[in-house]
């Protein structure tokens, strides 16, 4: 008994080209331009069709929408450099406005302190002339 090779249901059998699908253009290039660096393939023996074309203008796309991207990302990253900057400055602003605050606060807690021992003192003095009499 034989048996009948069945393709996997996942995978298709065949991969259909559209006509926006560059990868095998881009993939022929590819392979011609590590070709061309081993030495295999000269520049001027290149086969550029409009297949070929049609790959590096999307590949120029690309890179043309890349090098957009970065100098956007560039400029966001900067602008956000330069309000962490400023959140630094200003942090450091709030926190010497804490640390000055902190200390206010001890030296009215020191002179609240004192008030009160003296008012303490005060009742004893007035509590001992009290009892005296």
């Amino acid at each position: 008994m034989e048996k009948a090779s069945v393709p996997h249901p996942a995978k298709p059998a065949y991969r259909s080209a559209q006509p926006d699908d560059t990868r095998p253009a881009i993939n022929l290039i590819k392979t011609q331009a590590k070709a061309r660096c081993k030495g295999y393939l000269r520049p001027s023996k290149m086969d550029f069709s409009q297949d070929n074309t049609a790959a590096l203008d999307a590949i120029d796309q690309k890179i043309i929408d890349l090098v957009k991207d970065n100098a956007r990302i560039s400029k966001d990253r900067e602008a956000l450099e330069a309000q962490l900057r400023g959140l630094h400055e200003s942090d450091s602003e709030k926190q010497s406005k804490t640390e000055q605050l902190k200390h206010r606060i001890a030296e009215k807690k020191r002179v609240a302190s004192i008030k009160q021992a003296g008012v303490r003192m005060l009742n004893r003095e007035k509590e001992g002339l009290l009892g005296k009499d």
